[in-house]
């Protein structure tokens, strides 16, 4: 019968909080992409420096293995990412105005540290694209601001045209007063042509925004979908780990009580060894 797996005792905020501070010390040597036998290496060396900076400053909860301080930092690291895509639909639904940041202490800081991996790619061919502008800060917004204004301008102009006026001469036969007639006739048909043409491509405008809203909450719903069964998984093998360093303690105690049985085995032999040698002795006598 297999031995019953106890679970090890959970990380608290502030062994989260120490772990995060040792490791983004060694931010750029842990979330360095690549591959190679020198920077895998190094990465290993660095997670073991960790480890043991880590386990010195421990005395609550006891030592912790190596693969279970990169568990929990994966899963923290799943959590912001949670975070930070709840944040962007929270601030969507208000149209990028202000709103309630339930984010935690460890995220905000990881997203501040790492903040690159948090922010999608860019796709200019992605039809919502424009969700995950980067904010500028106060010293563009003047400039972005003018261009901004700018480039409405002439969209304006180049989109609200002016109604073209047909201005024929009159034929010989016809007097000023039929031209005359004939021109406000021309007028008024081109001036509620315009118009409708302006209403309705302001109504297919409106009814594209409202789509790429929707596919957006749509695909950010996945998202979530997503990172929340990451961090579910991130979490089990967590918990895996350990459960499995639990019993590799309970092994080793179990070892040296073996290891201690034998010697009281033996010392029992050497006594009952000494008391035959007495007997021999007695007996020649």
């Amino acid at each position: 019968m297999a031995e019953k797996r106890e679970r090890g005792p959970n990380f608290t905020e502030m062994e989260k909080s120490q772990l995060l501070e040792i490791v983004l010390k060694y931010k750029d040597i842990i979330e360095n992409k690549k591959t190679d036998k020198v920077s895998l290496l190094t990465k290993n060396n660095t997670w073991k420096r960790i480890n043991k900076e880590y386990n010195a400053i421990q005395r609550s909860t006891g030592i912790r293995e190596l693969k279970t301080l990169k568990a929990l930092y994966e899963c923290l690291k799943a959590k912001a990412r949670k975070d930070k895509a709840a944040e962007r639909i929270e601030t969507m639904k208000t149209g990028r105005g202000s709103c309630t940041s339930s984010m935690g202490e460890l995220s905000s800081r990881l997203i501040r540290e790492l903040g690159e991996q948090f922010q999608p790619l860019q796709n200019e061919f992605d039809s919502i694209s424009g969700n995950f502008e980067k904010v500028p800060d106060e010293s563009e917004a003047v400039k972005i601001q003018l261009d901004n204004s700018a480039d409405v301008s002439i969209r304006d102009e180049q989109i609200i045209e002016e109604p073209i006026v047909v201005i024929e001469e009159p034929q010989p036969n016809e007097g000023p007063a039929f031209a005359t007639a004939a021109i406000r006739k021309r007028r008024r048909i081109s001036e509620s042509d315009a118009t409708i043409a302006l209403e309705e491509y302001a109504r297919g405008k409106v009814d594209v925004s409202r789509q790429k809203l929707d596919l957006f909450l749509i695909q950010h719903q996945k998202r979530i979908k997503i990172l929340n069964l990451e961090e579910e998984a991130a979490e089990k093998k967590m918990r895996i780990l350990e459960i499995e360093e639990k019993t590799a303690k309970n092994n080793l105690k179990i070892s040296e009580l073996k290891e201690e049985t034998a010697k009281m085995y033996l010392e029992k032999e050497k006594v009952e060894l000494e008391i035959s040698k007495i007997k021999l002795e007695r007996e020649k006598l």
